[in-house]
């Protein structure tokens, strides 16, 4: 299982892919941040692999940096 945290405020989106990395571990649903949803400031989002996450970035995310955590 992997996760795609998109930032919006920072205009970053984050591939993780190791599900006990602190920050899947830890993430968790805000008012403003979803998990599996975007909301106004980003969200988690879930993913197959990293090939999907890379197409939903460039397809609705391109100007934002993309970077693969663990």
């Amino acid at each position: 299982m992997a996760w795609l945290n998109v930032d919006i405020p920072i205009k970053q989106c984050t591939y993780h892919s190791d599900d006990t990395c602190k920050y899947v571990f830890e993430k968790e649903e805000t008012l403003n941040k979803g998990v599996g949803e975007i909301k106004k400031d980003g969200g988690w989002i879930h993913f197959d692999s990293l090939m999907e996450a890379n197409r939903y970035h460039d397809q609705r995310y391109p100007d934002f940096a993309f970077f693969q955590h663990c």
